[in-house]
């Protein structure tokens, strides 16, 4: 996902550590991001550009709620928390919700 790394440490306490830190990706500035929706943290970098949080899933709210504990991204949890909490779960997602609460204080 083509993004500055302005943008992201701004967002990130993880990646201003990264690429602000004593890092090898300090001087490429690229990183490869594994075992992460490629779609959602998509959709992370551009809500947090166009600063527009439009949620259309509780499995899109989840992801990127992984996605914003997995890179610390504090303003993330803030909007997405939220939604996520003011929706009606089927039994399926209160399973998920109940295994991300290791993760994420819910």
């Amino acid at each position: 996902v083509p993004v500055s790394k302005e943008v992201l440490g701004t967002a990130s306490d993880f990646f201003s550590n990264l690429f602000y830190g004593d890092f090898v990706e300090k001087k490429t500035g690229s990183f490869c991001i594994k075992e992460v929706n490629e779609e959602h943290f998509s959709w992370v970098v551009k809500s947090i550009i166009e600063r527009k949080w439009n949620v259309t899933s509780v499995e899109q709210a989840l992801s990127v709620l992984s996605i914003a504990d997995r890179f610390c991204m504090q303003n993330v949890h803030g909007r997405i928390l939220p939604i996520l909490m003011a929706t009606k779960l089927d039994s399926n997602n209160e399973i998920r919700v109940a295994a991300l609460k290791k993760y994420v204080d819910i």
